[in-house]
C-alpha cells in the first residue's frame, strides 16, 4: 500500500477461490489463490512477487464471467449446472481449464487438426456453446465471454500448489468479457478473428470501436461445401481421348445431327438469332476441326483451342504498345466491337504445338513468313501460360463453350524493318486487313490502358480466380457492381482478393392475430427457375453508398413495392435495433472469389396491420403474397472467342414472401451437445413431395354488352346449378358423400368460383390460382368441420390421400423429411378443442342440437365462402355510381379498392351479378350481408384485454343494431372468419395448414373461447357487460386458480393486466398488490373507463366512469409479456406512468365519455425494463399528443429539449421516487 503497488481485497472464503489483483498502470495483473484469510494482513508486508515465471508462448484463451445482474440473482444450483456444461464443452473441444472459481474462469483452446480448426476456431465455437446454454435458461443466464490470442505466462504462487496466469492473452480476454455490451455473445479480438480458419466465414458483428467482434449464440456454423475452398481439376490440352468423333472416317452430317439429338441439344435453335446454322457448326467441328465436343454425361461441352498473342513494341516516345483488333465489319456491313489481342482459333492438332501455332498465326493474319518472323519478332518463352474459360456459348445453343487458350508475349525487335509496314510500323499507326470479305481494324494500344473489362479480367486472373465455373451472367454482374452501380469494390488484403459490398437487411415486424410476426422470403422465381436458397431471409438489398436509411427506404420499395408515403404512414423504424456487422464468405455467384459483406441490419414495425392500404402485404391475416419486379438486362463485356457485348438476364423476378412467427425466424435451434458444425446436428433433409392443389376451373368468357361493367359481362350468361348446390348443402354430413363428390358439386354449382382465375392483378399479391385454391380450402374447411363424427377432424389435420380424396392421410403417407410436420399435425389433432368448434357451428345455426344440420343455412355459408374474395381480382372492382351516392367513404366515380366493401356494394346494389347469392332465401341473404359489413372488430384486442369496451365493440354493436342481426348472425360471422383463415394456405388437399402448422394452439383456443361471449352482443347485452363477462370468465377458468373473483374498484384493472400478460399470472397478482397506492389507483381508474357513454363496470363508480376519453395503450400486452415476465412490478409502474401523463394531455370530460384515445408505446415495448429504470443523462422518454384521438411514447435526446413543443409533450418519469426518511 505504501509503495502504491498493490491493492488487495480480502474476504473469508468457504472454498478455494482465485482473486485478480489489480496493480497500478503498467503493472502486470496476477491471479493468486487464497486458501484461508490472513487476519494479520495489515501488520505484514505483502509477499514478494514470485521470482520464476514460465512463458506458455502464444495462446488463444477464453475468459468468462457473470454479468453484474447475474451475480445478484444466480443460485448455487444454476452455477453447478453451468460448470457441468463447461466441463462437457472443454472435454469435447480438447481445451484446458487454466483457472476458475464459481463466477469466472480462464480456458485455453487447442488446435483440432481432424476438423481443420485452429485454436481460435475451437475456442470461439466452445464459447458459442456456453452462450447457447445460457440463453436456454429461464431467465437467460447472464454470461460474458472474451477471446484473445497473445502471450500467456504462468507462475507458481508461493507456498501453494496453484498456478497463476498473466500476460497479454489473459489481460485482453478479461477486458473483452467485462466490456461486452451484451450478454451471451462471444467478444473476440481482431487478432483471434484473423486466425480463424474453419470458421473464417462465420458472420460476426463489429463492435463500435471496430477493434473487436461479437459472435451471436444463434449464428449457424455451417458444414457447407460452398464455404470451403474448392479446386476444379480441369482437363489438360492433351485430354482429347473423350472427343466425340470418328477415327479416320469423319462422321456424316446425319450422324452428327443424330449424336446431338441423343444428348439433349436443342436442334431447333440452330440458325436463329445469333446462333450458327447446323451446317456451320458441322463444318466447324467435323470438317475443319476448329472445335471439338466432349461428352460430360448426358450432354456436351464444346472445347475451343485458342492462341492469344500479346504483340508489343516500344514507340518513338518510349511507351509500350500492344497490337489489338478493335472491330470487324462483315459482308453485310454490320460492325462488331472486339478490343482483343491478336488471336487464332486452333485445330486439335495445332493446339498440340503452340510454337508452331504462333508461326501459323502470323502467316494467317499478316502473311509473314517464318524467316520474316525470326528477323523481326522475339518470342518471350517465359511468358507462356495456359488458361481455361467456361461460359454459355453465344453461337451454339444448349452447349457450353470451354475456351482453352495458349497465351504468350512477343516483342518487335526491329520495328524499322520494311516487312512490318503492313502492320503500321514503325509509326504505330492504325491499319486494316481483309479476309473472306471481312474487314479487320487494328490499333497499337498503349499497354496499361486496358478497357475496364480487360482490367477486371486481368485482376481476377492475376489473383488466381478460376472463372471456368462462372455463369455467363456472373462476369457481367461483377462488372456492373464494380464499374457501373458502384455497389461493390475489389481490393487485395493479406494477398487475398476480396469483393466488398454493403447490404441492408430489413426485418419487417407486424402484430398478426396478437402475435409478433416477421416477413421473410419464401422463394424467388427468375427466368422460369425457382430458387429457395434465400428462404427465411428478410428483405435485403445491395446498398449504393453508405446511407443505410435511404437504402432501407429504397429496398422496401424495390423489394415489396411499398412506396415512401406508405412507409411514412405505416412503418416505424426501431433505431435502437440497428447493428452493423461483417461477414466473409465464398461467393455463391462468383465461385472462388471471397466476399466481405458489410451488413446494415434494422428492424421496422408495421404500426397499423389492419389498415386496408396494406392488403398487398398479406395483412391483416398474415397471408403469403408475391411481388414482381423487372430486372434490367446485364451487358456481358468481352469474353471468350468473340468478345463482343451481349445482353442477358432481362425479365421479371417474382419473389414470394410469407409472414412467420418471430420465434420461428431464429436461424438455428439451440443444442446443448457440443459439435463442430450445426449442420451435423440436423437430420438429413429428405426430398419433400410437392404440395397438392385441386384442378383449376375454365375461364369465363365475356358477354357482348361492352357498356356493362366487366363483372356483369362475365356473369351475363352464367347461372347457378341449384340442384348441385342443394345437393352439396344437403349431403355435406353424409358418410358416403366424399370430399371429391363435394368438390365436383360446388365447382359445378357456383359460377362465381371461375372469377378467381379470370387473370390480371390480384390485390393480395398472390396469383389468381392461389386465390382460387385458398377459396376451395375454406370450403373444404366447412365440409370437414361439419362432419367431425366421421373423418372430418383427421382430414382437417392431415389432408387427403391424393388418389381418391376419400380417406385422410396417415403418418405413413408422409416422407421422412416431413417427420416434424407430422408431429405438429398429430399434436393439433389430439389437443384442439373440437367441441368448442362444434359449439360455434351450432351457435351459427349450421349444426343443430339433434345432431343434424340446417341445409339452407349451410348453403348460405357455402355461397358466402365462394364469393367472399372475388374482388381481390382488381379488374372486377366496381365504381360508385351516380344513383348511389357516397358508399362507405367512397365518392361517386371512385373505384372501391377495398375488396370487402366492393363485395358489400355489389350485394346491395347489383346482387344479380352474383347469381348464387341472388338465389338465396331473404333471411340467409341478410346473414351474408351482415358478415360483410364493416364492423371494425379486432379480435386480438379482446383476447388480450388491450382495448376498452368502447373501442372494441362500439362499431360492432352499431352494425348489430342497424341490421337487426341476431346472435346466430354474429356466430355466422365468426364461422366465416374461422374457415377463411383455416384455408389460407393454397393447398386444400393438404388439410388446413394455416391452423394446424402455423398457428399457436393456445391463441386459437382463446379465439374460440371468445366467440360465444361476443355472441351475446346480439341478445341486447351492452358492450361493457359483454366485456366484463369475458374477463371474469377468463379469471374464473384460469389454470392454476387465481382465487375468488376480485370485487373492489381495482378488479377490472387486475383482471385486464392478468390477461394482457398471458402468463405468470400469480406473479402479476402479487406485484399488483405491492404497487404504491398512487400507481395502483391510476391503473384501477384508467383501465376501468369504458369509452361508452352511460356505461360502467359493475364494480366501479365515481365521476370518472361517466367521462372520457378512455385510453387504449396500444401494445400494452406486448410490454406486459416481455418486460412483465422479467419484472412485473416495475412494468406496471411504467404503465401507470404512461397512463398518468396521458390523462394530463387528454383530460376527462363528460362530453367525451363515448370516445377513446390510442396511445402507442411501440418504442417502449422493445426495451429492457432494467434500462428503462436506469438513469440516462443523454436521452429521456416523453409522451406526445399527436391529435385529439392519438398519441405516442418516444425517446428523445436531452440536447433537443429546446426544440420540443411542451404544450403537446410531457416527460415520463419511470424511476421510482425516493422515499423520505
Amino acid at each position: 500500500e505504501e509503495e502504491g503497488m498493490w491493492c488487495l481485497g480480502v474476504c473469508v472464503p468457504t472454498s478455494r477461490r482465485f482473486w485478480a489483483m489489480d496493480g497500478i498502470e503498467d503493472t502486470p495483473r496476477l491471479d493468486v489463490a487464497h486458501t484461508k484469510p490472513d487476519c494479520d494482513a495489515k501488520e505484514k508486508a505483502l509477499p514478494e512477487p514470485p521470482s520464476l515465471a514460465t512463458d506458455k508462448g502464444n495462446c488463444c484463451v477464453l475468459f468468462w464471467m457473470l454479468s453484474s445482474l447475474e451475480h445478484e440473482r444466480v443460485s448455487a444450483e444454476t452455477l453447478v449446472r453451468f460448470h457441468e456444461q463447461i466441463q462437457s464443452c472443454v472435454e469435447f473441444f480438447g481445451a484446458s481449464v487454466l483457472m476458475h472459481d464459481a463466477v469466472s474462469g480462464l480456458i485455453q483452446g487447442r488446435e483440432i487438426r481432424s476438423e481443420n480448426m485452429t485454436p481460435e476456431d475451437a475456442t470461439l465455437r466452445l464459447g458459442q456453446f456456453l452462450c447457447r446454454w445460457a440463453i436456454e435458461q429461464t431467465p437467460h443466464f447472464g454470461l460474458r465471454l472474451g477471446v484473445h490470442t497473445g502471450d500467456l505466462n504462468v507462475v507458481r504462487l508461493p507456498k501453494t500448489d496453484v498456478d497463476g496466469f498473466f500476460g497479454a492473452a489473459y489481460k485482453r480476454a478479461r477486458e473483452l468479457a467485462s466490456s461486452a455490451q451484451r450478454d451471451c455473445m462471444v467478444h473476440v479480438s481482431r487478432s483471434s478473428k484473423d486466425r480463424l480458419s474453419a470458421l473464417e466465414t462465420i458472420p460476426l458483428m463489429i463492435s463500435p470501436n471496430r477493434e473487436s467482434y461479437l459472435l451471436d449464440a444463434l449464428t449457424e456454423v455451417p458444414e457447407d461445401e460452398e464455404s470451403q475452398p474448392c479446386f476444379k481439376s480441369g482437363r489438360t490440352f492433351e485430354d482429347v481421348d473423350a472427343v466425340v468423333k470418328g477415327d479416320k472416317q469423319k462422321m456424316s452430317m446425319e450422324e452428327f445431327c443424330e449424336m446431338l439429338n441423343g444428348n439433349n441439344v436443342d436442334m431447333n435453335a440452330f440458325g436463329k438469332e445469333n446462333y450458327k446454322t447446323i451446317e456451320e457448326f458441322y463444318d466447324d467441328v467435323v470438317l475443319k476441326e476448329k472445335s471439338h465436343l466432349v461428352d460430360t454425361g448426358g450432354t456436351f461441352e464444346r472445347v475451343v483451342p485458342l492462341l492469344r498473342v500479346s504483340l508489343r513494341v516500344v514507340d518513338s516516345a518510349g511507351r509500350l504498345r500492344e497490337l489489338r483488333i478493335i472491330s470487324t465489319t462483315g459482308k453485310d456491313g454490320a460492325e462488331l466491337k472486339r478490343n482483343q489481342q491478336l488471336g487464332l482459333v486452333l485445330t486439335i492438332e495445332e493446339a498440340k504445338n503452340w510454337r508452331k501455332a504462333v508461326e501459323s498465326c502470323f502467316v494467317d493474319k499478316f502473311n509473314f513468313s517464318g524467316e520474316d518472323q525470326k528477323k523481326c519478332l522475339d518470342v518471350d518463352h517465359s511468358s507462356y501460360v495456359t488458361k481455361e474459360e467456361r461460359m454459355a456459348s453465344e453461337t451454339v445453343p444448349s452447349i457450353a463453350s470451354v475456351y482453352k487458350s495458349h497465351n504468350v508475349v512477343i516483342h518487335v525487335k526491329d520495328k524499322e524493318n520494311a516487312t512490318l509496314s503492313c502492320i503500321g510500323l514503325p509509326e504505330c499507326k492504325d491499319f486494316k486487313t481483309w479476309k473472306a470479305g471481312v474487314e479487320y481494324d487494328w490499333r497499337w494500344s498503349a499497354v496499361g490502358t486496358l478497357s475496364k473489362e480487360d482490367e477486371l479480367m486481368q485482376t481476377l486472373e492475376s489473383n488466381g480466380i478460376d472463372m471456368t465455373a462462372w455463369s455467363a451472367e456472373a462476369f457481367a454482374q461483377l462488372y456492373t457492381e464494380v464499374h457501373e452501380s458502384g455497389t461493390a469494390t475489389l481490393e487485395k488484403k493479406d494477398n487475398v482478393l476480396l469483393r466488398t459490398m454493403r447490404i441492408v437487411k430489413i426485418w419487417v415486424h407486424a402484430a398478426i392475430l396478437t402475435h409478433d410476426h416477421v416477413l421473410v422470403m419464401k422463394m424467388k422465381v427468375q427466368n422460369g427457375k425457382s430458387d429457395e436458397r434465400d428462404k427465411g431471409k428478410p428483405v435485403s438489398m445491395q446498398m449504393v453508398g453508405n446511407d443505410w436509411e435511404a437504402n432501407m427506404q429504397d429496398g422496401l420499395f424495390r423489394r415489396l413495392g411499398m412506396a415512401p408515403d406508405l412507409q411514412e404512414r405505416f412503418l416505424r423504424v426501431d433505431s435502437s435495433s440497428y447493428k452493423f456487422s461483417e461477414e466473409m464468405a465464398n461467393s455463391r455467384s462468383f465461385p472462388g472469389l471471397k466476399t466481405v459483406y458489410l451488413i446494415n441490419e434494422v428492424t421496422v414495425h408495421v404500426t397499423d396491420p389492419t389498415h386496408p392500404d396494406l392488403h398487398f402485404l398479406g395483412l391483416p391475416d398474415g397471408n403469403d403474397f408475391s411481388f414482381a419486379r423487372m430486372e434490367a438486362a446485364k451487358v456481358i463485356p468481352s469474353r471468350g472467342a468473340r468478345g463482343h457485348r451481349s445482353s442477358v438476364g432481362a425479365g421479371f423476378v417474382f419473389t414470394h414472401w410469407c409472414w412467420t412467427y418471430t420465434s420461428d425466424a431464429i436461424p438455428v435451434k439451440i443444442h446443448q451437445k457440443p459439435s463442430f458444425s450445426d449442420s451435423k446436428l440436423k437430420s438429413t433433409t429428405e426430398h419433400k413431395r410437392p404440395k397438392l392443389r385441386v384442378p383449376a376451373p375454365e375461364d369465363l368468357m365475356e358477354g357482348p354488352s361492352v357498356s356493362n361493367p366487366l363483372l356483369a359481362r362475365l356473369m351475363e350468361n352464367q347461372t347457378t346449378d341449384w340442384d348441385r348446390a342443394h345437393n352439396a348443402a344437403q349431403r355435406i354430413c353424409d358418410a358416403d358423400y366424399s370430399c371429391k363428390d363435394y368438390f365436383q358439386d360446388i365447382t359445378a354449382a357456383f359460377p362465381e368460383l371461375r372469377l378467381y382465375v379470370f387473370g390480371g392483378s390480384i390485390s393480395s399479391g398472390r396469383t389468381p390460382d392461389d386465390e382460387y385454391q385458398r377459396t376451395i380450402g375454406a370450403l373444404f374447411a366447412v365440409y370437414w368441420l361439419m362432419r367431425q363424427s366421421g373423418t372430418g377432424k383427421e382430414s382437417f389435420c392431415f389432408g387427403l390421400k391424393d388418389d381418391d380424396w376419400v380417406k385422410p392421410r396417415t403418418p405413413e403417407d408422409f416422407t421422412d423429411g416431413e417427420f416434424s410436420e407430422v408431429t405438429t399435425r398429430k399434436t393439433f389433432w389430439q389437443s384442439a378443442n373440437w367441441e368448442r368448434i362444434v359449439s360455434l357451428f351450432t351457435d351459427a345455426g349450421l349444426l343443430l342440437e339433434n345432431g343434424r344440420h340446417d341445409p339452407e343455412r349451410t348453403l348460405a355459408m357455402l355461397v358466402l365462402m365462394a364469393i367472399h374474395d372475388v374482388f381481390k381480382v382488381t379488374a372486377l372492382l366496381p365504381v360508385v355510381e351516380d344513383g348511389v351516392g357516397e358508399f362507405s367513404g367512397y365518392k361517386v366515380g371512385e373505384t372501391i379498392s377495398d375488396h370487402d366493401i366492393a363485395l358489400s356494394y355489389i350485394l346491395e346494389h347489383h346482387p344479380s351479378c352474383l347469381p348464387s347469392f341472388d338465389g338465396l332465401l331473404p333471411g340467409q341473404k341478410e346473414s351474408v350481408r351482415f358478415t360483410h359489413s364493416k364492423i371494425d372488430y379486432n379480435m386480438g384486442w379482446l383476447v388480450q384485454a388491450e382495448a376498452p369496451p368502447g373501442a372494441l365493440f362500439k362499431a360492432f354493436k352499431k352494425v348489430v343494431i342497424s341490421g337487426a342481426a341476431k346472435s346466430k348472425d354474429i356466430a355466422f360471422y365468426f364461422v366465416h372468419w374461422f374457415v377463411d383463415l383455416a384455408g389460407a394456405e393454397p393447398y386444400p388437399l393438404e388439410g388446413c395448414e394455416k391452423f394446424v402448422l402455423k398457428f399457436p394452439l393456445k391463441v386459437l383456443q382463446q379465439f374460440l373461447d371468445s366467440f360465444s361471449i361476443v355472441n351475446s352482443l346480439g341478445t341486447g347485452s351492452s358492450e361493457t357487460n359483454v366485456y366484463e363477462n369475458y374477463i371474469r370468465w377468463r379469471w374464473a377458468n384460469h389454470t392454476p386458480s387465481l382465487g375468488d373473483l376480485p370485487q373492489d374498484s381495482s378488479a377490472i384493472a387486475l383482471m385486464r393486466l392478468v390477461i394482457m400478460a398471458q402468463g405468470d399470472s400469480l406473479k402479476i397478482v402479487k406485484a399488483f398488490g405491492q404497487l404504491e397506492d398512487v400507481d395502483r389507483h391510476i391503473l384501477s381508474t384508467e383501465l376501468a373507463i369504458t369509452g361508452v357513454a352511460g356505461q360502467s363496470f359493475s364494480c366501479c363508480s365515481g365521476d370518472h366512469v361517466s367521462a372520457g376519453p378512455a385510453l387504449l395503450v396500444y401494445y400494452a400486452p406486448a410490454l406486459m409479456q416481455k418486460a412483465g415476465k422479467h419484472d412485473p412490478l416495475a412494468t406496471m409502474r411504467v404503465l401507470a406512468e404512461v397512463l398518468r401523463k396521458a390523462r394530463k394531455l387528454w383530460e376527462l370530460q363528460p362530453h367525451h365519455a363515448g370516445d377513446h384515445t390510442t396511445v402507442r408505446i411501440d418504442h417502449l415495448k422493445e426495451r429492457d425494463i432494467d434500462k428503462l429504470l436506469r438513469p440516462n443523462h443523454s436521452n429521456m422518454w416523453v409522451i406526445q399528443r399527436c391529435s385529439g384521438c392519438d398519441g405516442t411514447v418516444k425517446q428523445v435526446a436531452v440536447s433537443t429539449v429546446a426544440t420540443i413543443d411542451w404544450t403537446t409533450h410531457l416527460v415520463l418519469e419511470f424511476m421510482p421516487k425516493a422515499k423520505g426518511r
